[in-house]
């Protein structure tokens, strides 16, 4: 893992424990039902990417192979965007000024680490991800 690597997962690790110290860890109300959507969302993705895949830091690892499959087929990286819903479900039901600053850099963190696993994905799948890149989203369906 590189120095890089370190450092982003260090700090998303750090966001998780900030906004769930400082926050109720389980929404209500309208906040549940994303929560559990982004949770979903999340979980599945997690499977469809298989546990061999599977890697918190942005590196690919040797044995990993390319899936389009499952959430897969509707954005590239369905894992980080269920947890931006889980997160901002979190922030919505008990809102603090110190959780939207925390959650705000756990996005860039992701969208860093995005950049990251994109180009690795790149340039270990060429073409392939390549064509995958051009037919999906990066984050969010139809959007972005």
């Amino acid at each position: 893992m590189s120095n890089k690597s370190k450092i982003l997962v260090t700090i998303q690790f750090i966001s998780f424990a900030v906004i769930l110290i400082n926050t109720k860890a389980i929404a209500h109300g309208f906040w549940l039902l994303p929560q559990i959507i982004g949770f979903i969302i999340a979980l599945l993705a997690t499977f469809n990417l298989g546990i061999g895949n599977f890697n918190i830091q942005p590196e690919v690892k040797n044995q990993a192979s390319f899936k389009t499959q499952g959430m897969y087929q509707y954005v590239r990286n369905p894992i980080y965007l269920g947890l931006i819903i889980y997160f901002s479900a979190i922030i919505g039901n008990d809102f603090s000024v110190l959780s939207i600053i925390v959650l705000l850099i756990l996005i860039v963190v992701l969208l860093l680490k995005i950049n990251m696993e994109e180009n690795f994905l790149t340039d270990r799948f060429k073409n392939d991800y390549i064509t995958y890149k051009n037919r999906t989203k990066r984050l969010l369906p139809f959007i972005y």
